[in-house]
């Protein structure tokens, strides 16, 4: 079956991705968003990765990738291409302070924050107007330092450092009220900034939310234009890599098992999950069979896309 797949799978080709350089941005500057939250449609957007009892929880990802795309890509940087190193500058990064309070992009606009903590690589990012228990953020801070941020950069890279602060922008903000989007990452200002984005009112899955959307930020780093089922399933596999299998990991991947029909190379096919069981169960065979970690860093750096990438992988297992 594994054969077969590569086989159908080869006759998809890579996209040759443009190179760009990450322009310098005086600090009046704030980059703007493409994709608006206010036109998010579950329809066409909207994948469950978050499954509860009583709650849907989806991923604003997909939206800002599909209105970067259709505005053509606008500045695009490959910080890791030609063997570089991400960083945008040889000097030592200068961190967030506690405390600091500036303006940053949201989806939609531009919003005010403070800066509620700063750690090594990653500062949080509260708005203005609202406050989050130091308990709580002191409790997401430890799990991302402790779990997230190695387990992802393991299997998926390490982030970039375009912005030069040695740090992912944690933004936690009021994006809908509770449930519907839990998060997103946004590929449109990747050329100035390291960020991902969170509802406040979801503070209960940011972990999960966390780990889904750093790794949609390593693997846009490296491979901007990989398909969805590829991007998805390497995303639902960083949930399960940092937290095992939870509750919405097992419901995809049943999902999947009750609709075996689900192909694994198309994205958008239910809204069961299915999708998304059948991205994660073939990235978690390819890191079983072909190397770990390492594989899976290889086929995320590997800018050809979709089925030809994994060609590559299988081709050249670690």
């Amino acid at each position: 079956i594994f054969l077969t797949m590569l086989m159908v799978a080869a006759t998809l080709g890579p996209i040759v991705a443009p190179q760009a350089i990450a322009q310098n941005q005086s600090n009046a500057e704030i980059p703007e968003i493409i994709g608006d939250i206010e036109d998010f449609d579950v329809a066409i957007h909207g994948k469950p990765y978050i499954m509860t009892e009583n709650e849907t929880i989806y991923s604003a990802t997909r939206l800002h990738k599909m209105a970067w795309a259709d505005a053509g890509y606008p500045n695009l940087v490959l910080p890791f291409a030609n063997n570089h190193n991400g960083k945008s500058t040889t000097k030592a990064c200068t961190p967030m302070t506690e405390g600091q309070t500036l303006t940053v992009p949201i989806s939609g606009g531009t919003l005010s924050v403070e800066v509620v903590k700063s750690t090594t690589n990653a500062a949080y990012l509260v708005e203005s107007t609202s406050t989050v228990p130091s308990s709580t953020i002191n409790n997401l801070a430890s799990t991302w330092t402790s779990t997230i941020h190695p387990t992802n950069t393991q299997y998926f890279g390490n982030e970039p450092d375009v912005d030069n602060n040695c740090q992912v922008q944690i933004v936690i903000y009021t994006i809908d009220g509770p449930a519907n989007i839990g998060g997103y990452f946004s590929p449109g200002i990747a050329n100035s900034q390291e960020a991902i984005y969170v509802d406040i009112d979801d503070l209960t899955w940011a972990n999960t939310i966390f780990a889904h959307e750093f790794q949609h930020l390593l693997h846009n780093a490296r491979d901007p234009f990989e398909y969805l089922w590829v991007d998805e399933g390497n995303a639902d596999m960083a949930a399960y890599l940092c937290f095992g299998a939870t509750n919405t990991i097992i419901g995809h991947a049943n999902a999947w098992a009750q609709f075996p029909e689900t192909s694994v190379r198309w994205w958008n096919q239910s809204d069961n999950g299915a999708d998304y069981g059948a991205g994660f169960l073939f990235m978690l065979f390819l890191s079983s069979k072909l190397g770990g970690g390492q594989a899976i860093q290889s086929l995320v750096a590997d800018t050809a896309t979709g089925g030809a990438g994994v060609v590559n992988l299988a081709n050249n297992p670690i």
